[in-house]
């Protein structure tokens, strides 16, 4: 780890209040660095880390949350496991100072015994951020996590301007699910919670993939708390389609979404999205994260059908930095990245004939 000089610091952030206030004023934060998703994935076996770095005058130039998942396979040997930083860094730091928050990383994941480090730095991370982790030694990566491409609606406008600025078919399809009764709710009670995984099941089923155990979706519920917002459409009193998303500073992220094989020409999914674009709007936030695109670069790409879909809603396209890796111990890592999480792969292909490839939130 580089020397910390006398012109900037790097300390651990162990109060939430002042870590979401130091990452809310940055622009467009992301919620994967947010305390309350480092609590949550804490409660399934990972360690998050909270680093700040700043000058002597106390401005904080950017921060970062690491999680960290290792474990010893047998107890006689050193453990493995990987140090895993999604879309940070943030701030404004400078290149050195960012080169000393990513050091200060490397050695909190070095001392927890992790293999390497995974890094999927947001669009928004600073040019500095990106040259001081490619100085640092981080490469681009065999596999990723998230993915890269998604849509940004901005919600600076006008609720009029926004509709207006949809494809005629969505809007008309916004219009449509009303005339169609469609109903939408704000859910509020834990019925409301299960009546969502229902669905959830039903559409990865239907679409082949993958959805956590009710467990973890009750925890993200209840670790986003006010910052989150469940939205069920319901026909004739059936509950046929949902939408999760949660606010981190001036952006809004649609999370999760869910519909039933019945009443879909009620074009509920379209209705969904533009409660949930006023929620956000209506909220303070600038701008509403589609999360997940297509690859324009993908020939088929399997986000296509849902990257469709999105389009009516003419969202700018962006693409986030890409997933870099940096080993911390070659041979453990060569093992994980290119048998260990390729077995994986396949495995979780083989089970998506009944539940589908694993969702990475």
């Amino acid at each position: 780890m580089a020397a910390l000089t006398e012109n900037s610091r790097v300390r651990e952030v162990r109060s939430p209040d002042e870590w979401n206030s130091l990452q809310a004023k940055r622009n467009h934060p992301s919620f994967l660095q947010s305390w309350q998703w480092g609590e949550l994935k804490r409660g399934f076996g990972w360690t998050p880390i909270r680093l700040a770095v700043s000058s002597p005058d106390g401005d904080c130039g950017g921060g970062l949350q690491v999680l960290l998942k290792t474990r010893r396979i047998l107890p006689f040997l050193p453990p493995v496991g990987i140090a895993y930083m999604p879309r940070g860094p943030f701030g404004e730091a400078t290149q050195r100072q960012s080169r000393e928050l990513i050091d200060a990383a490397v050695e909190r994941a070095r001392r927890a015994g992790a293999s390497f480090i995974r890094a999927e730095p947001a669009a928004e991370c600073s040019p500095a951020a990106l040259a001081a982790m490619r100085e640092a030694g981080f490469k681009p990566a065999p596999q990723y996590v998230q993915i890269r491409s998604t849509g940004y609606v901005a919600l600076d406008r006008s609720e009029d301007e926004i509709l207006a600025s949809f494809k005629p078919k969505t809007r008309y399809n916004v219009r449509l699910a009303t005339r169609r009764g469609v109903d939408i709710r704000v859910a509020d009670k834990e019925a409301d919670l299960d009546s969502f995984y229902r669905l959830t099941v039903v559409t990865g089923e239907r679409d082949g993939f993958a959805v956590h155990g009710p467990a973890y979706y009750q925890a993200v519920w209840d670790e986003l708390g006010e910052s989150r917002r469940l939205f069920i459409a319901s026909v004739n009193g059936e509950d046929v389609g949902a939408l999760f998303a949660v606010i981190c500073g001036d952006m809004a992220t649609y999370l999760y979404g869910a519909s039933s094989n019945r009443y879909r020409n009620t074009m509920s999914s379209y209705l969904l999205q533009w409660e949930a674009m006023l929620w956000a709007k209506q909220s303070g936030c600038a701008t509403y994260d589609f999360w997940g695109m297509a690859d324009p670069e993908t020939e088929n790409d399997p986000m296509a059908g849902v990257h469709r879909f999105k389009q009516g809603f003419r969202p700018r396209l962006v693409q986030h930095a890409g997933t870099l890796d940096l080993p911390l111990r070659p041979l453990t890592y060569l093992a994980i990245t290119r048998i260990g999480l390729p077995m994986r792969t396949q495995l979780q292909a083989l089970l998506s004939r009944r539940r589908g490839p694993a969702s990475a939130v």
